[in-house]
Order: C-alpha cells, then structure tokens, then sequence
C-alpha cells in the first residue's frame, strides 16, 4: 500500500470520484482536518525525543504540561467548548488529565468530536489549520506495482477516515433486502401499493422466470435451478447466505455460501405450501439427486447421499 515520508500507510485506496459521486462533499474537510491530527501526533512524539522520553508515563509534570501546549493549540482552532477544557486543565495544572491525553495520543490516536452545528463553518477551520503548525504534511508516495516499487509524481495526502462498518446479517426482517413475493413464496415485482408498506425493503432483485427457468432446467439441470430458486424464495437460505458471508475468512471468495448436505433444500415457501398440501392426501416430497441433468463442475462436491425426505411416512421409497 501507498507509504509516505513520514510513515503514514493507507489502508484503503478509494476511487477519487466516489466523495462527490455518492457522498457528502464535507467528507473532503474531514480528511483534511484528520491529516492535521495525525501532525499533532507527530508534533508530540517530536517534542518527546526532544526531551529524550519515549514513555509519556514517564515524563515529568513540567515537561508533560509543555508537551500539552501542542494538542491544546489545536484545539483552540475550533473555538468550542473543547478549548474551554483544555485550557482550564493546563491553568488548573491538572497533570493527571493532560498525561492522559497525551498517553491517548501516544499509544493511540489523536481524537476530537466535531458537532454538526459548531458555531465555526468547517470550512473557516480548515483554513485556520492551513496557516498553522499544524497544516498536514503530504509527500510523494511509494508502493508496489507488479513487484517494482514505484513513487508518485506527485505528493499524496494520506489521511484518516471515519467509516461506520454495517454488519447485515438476516435474523430479522429489517436486516433483509430481497425480492418482494406472493402469497406463494414467489419473487414479483414491486409495485407502488407495497413499495412503503413493509418493514423491510422489498428490492426488486432480478430472479428467474418461467420461460427462463425451463431454459436453465434444459441446459444447466434441475439442482442448478433448484440452488437460485431456493435462495430467491427461501428465508432461512436468505439467512444462511449472509452469515456466510459476514463469518467468511475470504468473503469474495466463497466456494458455495450454502452446504446442502446441512441445509438441504425444501425450505422454500412453495414448496414449503405444496409439501403441506400433499400430506393431507398422505403424499410427501421428496429430494432425489438429479443424476441425468446436471452441471458437471459441481457434480463431484454431492455424493449419491445427497437427499431430502420432507416427508414423514416411513413406506415412501428413497427412489
């Protein structure tokens, strides 16, 4: 990954189009202000190995209160009530509290709380900061391409991002986005009666139709068919699905999010409704491997085991 001068490493390379194609454009204050914390971070180690500490539980009151000036400067670009804090803490000489920020700063990181409605406009601080120590530091960058190392043209700024990671997972209804369906368990189209009346988000996810379905039971087999049926129109595979992806070591790369020898299928609400139907006449269904008509680069993950009996009856014949 991208490693500048002053050893800041990114983590994530972003597309330079994706703040103002599908965020707020504030995001791009944000970065700026984060990359001046991270010069806070660096002005404060400096003025450690100055006074040769490398440990800040281990620094005099004195010195400590000298090296509180940097985080405490800062703060004062903000004009709220954070700098009223500091500074009553530094005049206060409350050592105990100005070790703790800068231990925080140390061994962590530098972190401030910006109120949507600060009475400075971020775009005033960045400005402040900018004819500041604090303005960041940006150099040219040098990463790995093809196993050559490589530096920029020009320099880069790498900064800290705030992200805020959903996990979905489908043990509830708000968590699931899927197809809208029928009474049946069939996915349809969303129309503009139920677009707004559920709890959840009924998408209209592209799924097979009839004439589709016939063609795919023709040229790929039924079990291929059977799999984007079920996940379509099966809550507990909906389930399934995602819990393999969120618990997966290599998420993007799943060799089968579901192992049908533990979740076999018939889950589905129409089978689900035909299975009930037919054990009011005594039948039951039943899952037979599809022998004759099937993918062959899937065939060998199934054993001839592979089978589900939905039924209860005890004279049904496993063929």
């Amino acid at each position: 990954m991208p490693r500048d001068e002053f050893g800041n490493i990114a983590d994530i390379a972003m597309d330079v189009k994706s703040t103002p194609a599908r965020l707020n454009g504030g995001r791009l204050y944000d970065t700026y202000i984060k990359a001046s914390m991270l010069k806070v971070e660096r002005l404060v180690k400096e003025k450690m190995k100055e006074y040769n500490y490398e440990d800040p539980h281990n620094i005099p009151d004195e010195i400590i209160k000298q090296i509180f000036t940097i985080p405490m400067g800062f703060v004062k670009l903000l004009k709220n009530n954070l700098y009223n804090i500091y500074h009553g803490v530094y005049t206060g000489n409350d050592y105990e509290a100005m070790r703790a920020v800068i231990i925080t700063i140390v061994e962590d990181n530098f972190r401030i709380h910006l109120e949507v409605g600060e009475e400075k406009k971020t775009y005033l601080l960045v400005i402040d900061i900018y004819n500041s120590i604090y303005k960041p530091d940006k150099s040219k960058v040098t990463y790995v391409n093809n196993g050559e190392v490589v530096v920029s043209d020009s320099p880069i700024l790498i900064s800290p991002m705030y992200f805020i990671l959903l996990s979905k997972i489908a043990d509830t209804l708000l968590t699931t986005s899927s197809a809208a369906v029928n009474h049946h368990g069939l996915p349809v189209v969303v129309n503009k009666n139920d677009k707004h009346n559920m709890p959840h988000k009924n998408n209209p996810v592209r799924a097979l139709g009839e004439t589709e379905k016939r063609i795919l039971v023709n040229e790929g087999g039924r079990e291929l068919a059977a799999e984007l049926s079920d996940i379509n129109a099966s809550i507990l595979s909906h389930r399934i699905v995602y819990e393999s992806i969120i618990t997966a070591d290599k998420p993007t790369n799943i060799d089968r999010v579901i192992d049908r020898k533990k979740h076999p299928f018939g889950t589905e609400r129409a089978l689900e409704i035909l299975n009930t139907l037919d054990k009011t006449v005594g039948d039951s269904i039943v899952h037979i491997k599809d022998k004759d008509r099937y993918i062959n680069d899937i065939e060998d993950e199934f054993d001839d085991e592979f089978m589900l009996d939905l039924g209860t009856d005890e004279n049904i014949d496993d063929e």
